[in-house]
């Protein structure tokens, strides 16, 4: 890989923490342009309401999406997580170009029209191939261009749930599965700039209140068990998925039909 065109070696971690901003605020706008995208096309799915064929609008989002990924963008339709998790371990942190638009694109057309899916996937793969492509323009050698990968990822969950913390957490645990300081304070530099674009462009929407409040023995308890539970919920709902995807793999049909019985 070419040492970078624009940016002297010698001030590199200087020079990281400027890109990682930007990265920062160009995923908070993609998580903005999400957000807002999503509720434009939900307005317009819940005027049909009343109709009788509203239980239909699931399937025609879910098809609508993967011919968008497949004839159009020409993606896989998929989670997009194992891609980049993928292209950390074997490429070295690089992402197509065309899955900054794809990802948003077929969320928008899922979730909005009523899908059971949710942002964080799409979002996350959306923020980390602006930070790769960002890495590519500059010419950024490959640690480089992956700490801009997280700090992109990190910067798109930030700004889609006003949480910087989780979009931190998220990126140094499931994206990188390491905690290193070399990579945390670009992360959390770029995390911080994404929720500070979403919050200025949409406020500073906080979905469940804070209470002061008193932890006890009781409390503790209560908590250990709930993460038992939800540990086994986790790992039941894994296998499901699993057992879903073959059984509807199984059927003789073609992809396109099976994704409309699906929604």
């Amino acid at each position: 890989m070419r040492p970078s065109r624009f940016l002297p070696q010698r001030h590199d971690r200087s020079a990281l923490l400027l890109l990682a901003v930007a990265v920062g605020c160009l995923s908070g706008l993609a998580g903005v342009a999400l957000n807002a995208s999503i509720a434009a096309l939900f307005r317009i799915t819940t005027r049909l309401g009343s109709s009788p064929w509203v239980f239909l609008l699931p399937a025609a989002g879910a098809l609508a999406s993967r011919v968008f990924l497949r004839l159009a963008a020409g993606e896989s339709p998929g989670h997009g997580i194992p891609e980049v998790l993928e292209s950390i371990s074997l490429r070295g942190g690089l992402l197509r170009f065309r899955l900054i638009f794809s990802r948003l694109v077929a969320s928008c057309l899922t979730i909005g029209s009523g899908g059971s899916a949710g942002p964080e996937a799409p979002i996350a793969v959306t923020g980390s191939a602006i930070g790769s492509n960002v890495a590519r323009l500059f010419f950024l050698p490959e640690r480089h261009r992956v700490t801009l990968l997280a700090c992109g990822c990190a910067a798109a969950i930030a700004s889609v749930f006003n949480a910087p913390i989780t979009g931190i957490v998220f990126t140094m645990e499931i994206i990188l599965g390491e905690w290193s300081a070399v990579s945390l304070v670009p992360i959390g530099v770029a995390a911080v700039a994404g929720t500070q674009v979403s919050r200025f462009l949409e406020g500073n929407q906080i979905p469940f209140g804070q209470t002061v409040f008193r932890i006890g023995v009781e409390d503790i308890l209560a908590a250990a068990v709930l993460a038992a539970a939800a540990g086994l919920a986790g790992a039941l709902f894994a296998r499901m998925i699993r057992r879903s995807r073959r059984m509807w793999q199984a059927i003789p049909v073609h992809p396109f039909a099976r994704t409309f019985l699906g929604g």
